[in-house]
């Protein structure tokens, strides 16, 4: 949810979410996929499967008017006139348990400049809690079968 919100760079207007729970020793639903619709126009697909039987994956989609962005591979024609197919951006993926490339130092490099120069980040709790209320509007839209709009305020408590 952090992720397609930062990309975007919009408020989530509206989710409609379906989830089911296949495997008994969870307590919970453990497959989720939830449409959500912003301000802008924008709309995206957001999904959590946590009962399939498959290596992890953390796969990103941004698809536009002037190009595609998936994973690690761009299709612009606008930006690369010519191009006839992917080009592939050679990076390490998020696609295993080794987390030694993950950017823990830089987060927190970020948060003690934060401190140190009483800065706000841009991932503050006023952001996480509206992350959250998208998140608990995806839970109830999957529990009752309907869309949910979203009610937060888009200013900084």
């Amino acid at each position: 949810m952090d992720a397609i919100r930062y990309f975007v760079q919009d408020e989530i207007d509206e989710v409609m979410a379906y989830s089911n729970n296949t495997d008994p020793n969870y307590e919970y639903d453990t497959n989720v996929v939830a449409a959500v619709r912003f301000k802008g126009g924008a709309i995206g697909k957001l999904s959590s499967i946590l009962d399939c039987r498959c290596p992890y994956a953390f796969n990103i989609d941004l698809l536009g008017e002037r190009g595609t962005l998936r994973d690690n591979r761009i299709w612009a024609k606008d930006l690369f006139p010519g191009q006839t197919d992917w080009i592939t951006v050679p990076t390490i993926r998020p696609d295993s348990g080794d987390v030694t490339h993950h950017p823990f130092h830089g987060e927190i490099d970020h948060f003690v400049d934060c401190v140190r120069n009483n800065v706000e980040s841009h991932v503050s709790l006023f952001d996480a809690a509206k992350t959250h209320e998208v998140i608990y509007a995806i839970d109830e839209s999957a529990a009752t079968g309907k869309p949910v709009k979203m009610l937060y305020e888009a200013s900084a408590i």
